[in-house]
């Protein structure tokens, strides 16, 4: 649907991006903490952003995939329901 694309362009831009809106998108200078911190703080962006970008979508959990501690790769799931 349009709103699951419109929310894979938030989630996939970076702030500072979009030139006439430099809030658009989602900080990846979170991944500068450490990991558990940086957890907590992507999905409080992903709420924050969806409520401000697309008021018609609720974030419903964030549940993380693929995660490699020794790596430090942490892999986002946003589960959603539309509005």
């Amino acid at each position: 649907t349009r709103r699951s694309s419109d929310l894979q362009v938030l989630y996939g831009t970076e702030t500072g991006e979009q030139a006439l809106d430099r809030d658009f998108g989602i900080d990846i200078n979170i991944l500068g903490n450490p990991q558990e911190t940086a957890k907590a703080l992507l999905a409080a962006e992903f709420v924050r952003k969806t409520e401000q970008y697309e008021p018609r979508v609720r974030v419903v959990k964030v549940e993380w995939t693929g995660n490699n501690a020794q790596g430090g790769s942490i892999v986002p799931k946003v589960v959603v329901s539309f509005v």
